[in-house]
């Protein structure tokens, strides 16, 4: 595990707490830049009898409990944090293990820059956030198109309702006897 910027450790390219060993979950900077989870450093200060909240990384005290920042550190400049994954092998690439982050139009599945140079060389592909966002406008689209429709058609029924309605009163009008089906008879 190597030391990153700012007292975070970077494993495999992840961003750890130094509290926990974990990634960094809720991750707060305190005044002297270096980042915790939010729990882990609260946690570590309410525990203190003493009443004395330093950083485990650099030793510095704070008279008071410190204003802990949910601020981009330095060490967060350059990655995206984003929700965990239940499974972070379907986000990586099954014949290279890197990280898909292309997709592929022309055989419309995520694939990883190095099949880009390979398999998919002579295919039509955009970043994944690309793709994303246009199937997201598509699907607003659709979702708009849907709504029209169900409109019409609640508006169709309305006027066919309302047709049957004035039939029905017109055929009262001109047949006042109830019709009787083949085998029934009429009641007196």
């Amino acid at each position: 595990m190597e030391q990153g910027p700012t007292g975070v450790q970077v494993a495999q390219g992840k961003l750890v707490c130094a509290i926990c060993l974990n990634l960094l979950k809720d991750p707060v900077t305190i005044p002297c830049e270096h980042s915790y989870c939010r729990t882990c450093i609260q946690d570590l200060w309410n525990r203190d009898q003493r009443g004395i909240y330093s950083c485990p990384r650099c030793k510095k005290e704070f008279i008071s409990t410190p204003v802990v920042e949910k601020k981009e550190s330095p060490a967060f400049e350059k990655h995206k944090v984003v929700d965990p994954s239940r499974n972070l092998q379907e986000n990586n690439c099954s014949c290279q293990h890197e990280m898909k982050k292309i997709f592929c139009r022309t055989d419309q599945q995520c694939i990883c820059y190095l099949c880009l140079s390979g398999q998919h060389k002579d295919h039509e592909t955009v970043p994944i956030t690309t793709e994303r966002t246009e199937k997201q406008r598509k699907l607003r689209e659709s979702q708009q198109q849907l709504k029209q429709r169900i409109k019409e058609q609640d508006k169709e029924i309305c006027i066919s309702v309302n047709v049957l309605g004035r039939k029905k009163k017109t055929l009262n009008l001109h047949f006042p006897v109830p019709l009787f089906y083949e085998g029934q008879k009429p009641k007196d």
